[in-house]
């Protein structure tokens, strides 16, 4: 009764804001078994209210610590039992001076000192580096100028002289929430993942992170959870800073991932995760 009651309500708020709202295929939410509902992040807060005033189902959502922690807004995720992610580059960290990529693996210092810079984040397992735009996991730290990173292919790093600001990346504990997610999905539970990780303007899906798969897969390997469903919604905003204006929700069928994924992921967790996050994007 109370998931109604906020339905209800969410909906008389989005139609006051928004002339018309359309709503396709709506009848391909399942309504059992465990669900996740892989949603584009194309307007911040707006999405997930959209999401669930359109879903009969009671639905958690996922959402960035550092915004679960923001007065307002973390008091209304609270009430909506927000499970919040911790994310490295949410604690990053600025490092002195600046860097140059020598090659695919070695990053070479210019006035730093990585042993004591990076001190802190190594007691409790580096997460990585971020270079640019490019974020890499450090393999090892030679001396205070010298770092050895871990071959990425997909990560396409040009190396030359361009020296870069750079900052380093704590390894964060997100057990609890992985834990929380597990729970949901073994008692037949909907959540909802923007897994983009960030919210953009963009018509097209950027590259997706690859949490939704780890939760999906990791559920299905250590709980023995039914196999989970993955539901696509696509939100198109006609002019979506402008009052009264026109949104198109369109939820896809939904794609039951095989048990075989499941069993895989405990033997071989990138195969199965990338095989998870391809098909992610296809459907999308």
């Amino acid at each position: 009764m109370q998931v109604y009651f906020h339905i209800k309500c969410l909906r008389g708020v989005l139609s006051l804001y928004f002339r018309k709202i359309y709503v396709i295929g709506a009848e391909n939410i399942p309504q059992d078994g465990p669900v996740i509902i892989c949603g584009n992040h194309a307007n911040q807060f707006i999405d997930p209210m959209m999401i669930i005033s359109h879903c009969d189902r009671e639905i958690c959502f996922t959402m960035a610590a550092s915004s679960y922690a923001k007065p307002v807004v973390g008091q209304i995720a609270k009430l909506m039992n927000v499970i919040p992610v911790f994310r490295p580059e949410d604690s990053k960290k600025k490092g002195a001076g600046k860097v140059e990529i020598i090659s695919e693996t070695h990053i070479k210092g210019i006035g730093t000192n990585f042993i004591e810079q990076s001190r802190s984040f190594f007691e409790n397992g580096s997460s990585g580096i971020t270079v640019g735009n490019k974020t890499l996991l450090i393999e090892k730290i030679i001396d205070a100028e010298n770092l050895l990173i871990k071959e990425n292919k997909e990560a396409n790093i040009t190396p030359g002289a361009t020296e870069y600001e750079y900052f380093f990346l704590p390894k964060l504990d997100n057990s609890i929430l992985f834990k929380q997610v597990y729970d949901k999905l073994l008692n037949d539970g909907c959540i909802c993942i923007f897994p983009e990780g960030t919210s953009h303007d963009r018509s097209e899906l950027i590259k997706l992170k690859a949490g939704i798969a780890l939760m999906t897969l990791g559920a299905m390997s250590e709980t023995n959870c039914k196999n989970v469903k993955i539901v696509p919604v696509g939100l198109n905003y006609f002019k979506r800073e402008e009052f009264r204006s026109e949104v198109i929700i369109e939820i896809g069928k939904p794609f039951e991932v095989p048990s075989e994924w499941g069993q895989e992921y405990k033997t071989n967790k990138r195969v199965s995760t990338e095989k998870l996050l391809k098909e992610i994007e296809a459907v999308n």
